[in-house]
């Protein structure tokens, strides 16, 4: 009980201090929740889901078909309801991943878990993504806690569950299909068939029940990058985004194709070599944010991870440079300015989702030596009770001891005995 109301009490102090810090730094006017609303809201009335907009906009409804049959009910909801449903439900997800990743952390200060997940909700309320989150109305929070929470209770316990967390997050937005690269990675093989069929079902079910929204887009808007935004606006920080800001246009798309090569093939070794699920989550956050297209600075919660990742792996000063930069909404300053200095200011987003990819994989190097298992064992047995504290793979306590000392940063997962290592 005391658990529960320390995390309750944690979720309220995150969503005051967002709101507040919001509001001090730049309020969006739930933009987004509004068109997810406007567009569901068309669209049940008999409209063309991807023909509206947002009235005195350019933007409509770029997500699947699924997410419009999930966001039925912040349609049809009065409007507090719905912004009082955006807000709770994505400062619990936000809450919850937290709680999760510094679980390690915990474990090898003695500090009280209440303090350490305080310090850390603190500091996840200033970054400039998360006021974005919810000044936007935006659901990337909710979508970080189905992936944080697949990965943590059911890939690292080898669930047969395992990967729809994420299936159902793909659904919603693309961008955790790359999530699924990463079980494959890894030769969590059944987790990534599992992910896979249960994005599928839901493409299908929504076929089924929306035959002319699921062929509008899968056949058109899918393919309609612009419908999102300009990719050059400063608000994208992706490594695409960058790239046209500072190359000619026909430079850009070459440029943007080679480095995300590169930047995939060192995650794909770095994942292979750790079994960390919170080291993988920091990873494939990362690249995510870096390789895809857009990334507007929303979306960069999925740094989230990596800062807590690498300050537990003994990174502080990444860490905290990138979680100071992270903060700075210097983005912002440069806005239309093409000067030198502007160019670097203006992509500082993106300068510091690098910093972090590489502070992970030299985290990966130090600390992954676990073998992976074969793709037999996809479907093996449950991990064995005393090689593990809980399922989120904190090692148990006497065996850290008995392996000669604390487990390694972030190496939760690989620390702990041989049974240890037959993870999925």
């Amino acid at each position: 009980m005391r658990q529960r109301v320390a995390y309750v009490a944690t979720g309220a102090c995150l969503l005051a201090a967002v709101l507040v810090s919001a509001t001090l730094t730049g309020w969006n006017g739930l933009f987004d929740l509004r068109v997810y609303r406007g567009a569901v809201s068309f669209w049940l009335a008999g409209g063309d889901l991807y023909a509206y907009l947002l009235p005195g906009s350019p933007y409509g409804f770029t997500y699947p078909p699924a997410a419009a049959i999930l966001m039925a009910p912040l349609a049809v909801a009065p409007w507090p309801v719905a912004v009082g449903a955006s807000f709770v439900v994505s400062a619990a997800a936000l809450t919850g991943v937290l709680s999760w990743l510094v679980g390690p952390l915990t474990a090898r200060t003695g500090w009280p878990p209440g303090a350490v997940l305080l310090c850390a909700t603190a500091g996840a309320a200033m970054l400039d993504p998360v006021r974005a989150v919810f000044s936007f109305g935006q659901v990337n929070l909710v979508l970080l806690g189905l992936v944080a929470a697949d990965l943590g209770l059911l890939v690292a316990r080898r669930h047969r569950l395992a990967g729809i967390g994420i299936g159902l997050a793909a659904a919603v937005k693309l961008v955790p299909l790359v999530f699924v690269l990463y079980l494959l990675a890894t030769r969590r093989y059944r987790a990534a068939a599992t992910a896979a069929a249960t994005f599928g079902a839901a493409g299908a079910l929504t076929a089924a029940v929306a035959p002319d929204a699921s062929r509008r887009y899968w056949l058109g808007a899918l393919f309609e990058l612009r419908r999102v935004g300009e990719p050059g606006f400063v608000f994208n920080q992706s490594l695409y985004g960058a790239l046209v800001r500072l190359l000619p246009d026909a430079a850009a798309v070459p440029a943007w194709v080679v480095l995300s090569a590169v930047l995939a093939a060192a995650w794909c070794w770095a994942v292979r070599r750790t079994g960390d699920v919170r080291l993988g989550l920091a990873l494939t956050g990362a690249l995510g944010c870096l390789c895809s297209p857009i990334s507007w600075g929303h979306h960069l919660v999925w740094l989230i991870p990596a800062l807590v990742v690498l300050a537990e792996a003994g990174a502080v000063a990444v860490a905290g440079g990138a979680w100071t930069v992270l903060c700075s909404r210097l983005i912002w300053t440069t806005e239309g300015d093409r000067a030198i200095v502007a160019a670097v200011v203006g992509n500082v987003y993106v300068l510091a989702s690098l910093a972090l990819f590489a502070a992970l994989l030299r985290t990966a190097t130090e600390t992954g030596d676990a073998p992976h298992p074969p793709a037999a064992s996809a479907a093996g047995s449950t991990p064995n009770p005393a090689a593990f504290k809980s399922g989120d793979g904190a090692p148990d306590p006497a065996t850290a001891k008995a392996s000669g000392g604390t487990p390694g940063p972030t190496a939760a997962l690989t620390a702990a005995a041989p049974q240890a290592q037959r993870h999925p």
